[in-house]
């Protein structure tokens, strides 16, 4: 179900810093507080490095997985804070998975957005 103003905003696991999020946190800040629409900031994180590094050690490879996946979290989160310091409804989802666009259908569906909006590198 859709909900009539929620913003699912998709982040690459790994940006780089000169990319700028910044412009991108703050067109997403205008377009939020315009809309007074909840944010969940979502990332897919996968990392087929990381897969092949463990492929013989699943223990290990699991461990690993969700290291990334905490660290993906913790910089949603940072990346969050600034919002909700003035005053938008943020939340935010990891999901490890291969398939970048599988993982956005299941979260427009889990989250009910009604707009979706993916940060691109130029």
């Amino acid at each position: 179900m859709y909900s009539e103003n929620k913003i699912l905003v998709v982040l690459d696991a790994e940006y780089p810093a000169e990319f700028g999020l910044d412009c991108v946190l703050e067109k997403i800040r205008r377009l939020a507080q315009g809309l007074e629409a909840p944010v969940e900031l979502f990332c897919c994180a996968y990392s087929a490095s990381l897969i092949n590094a463990y492929l013989f050690d699943s223990e290990s490879g699991q461990h690993a997985r969700r290291a990334f996946v905490r660290g993906v979290e913790k910089h949603l989160e940072q990346l969050a804070d600034p919002l909700r310091a003035v005053g938008l409804t943020i939340t935010t989802d990891v999901v490890w998975h291969s398939d970048l666009e599988a993982a956005v259908h299941d979260q427009v569906d889990r989250y009910g957005a009604s707009l979706v909006v993916k940060a691109c590198r130029r």
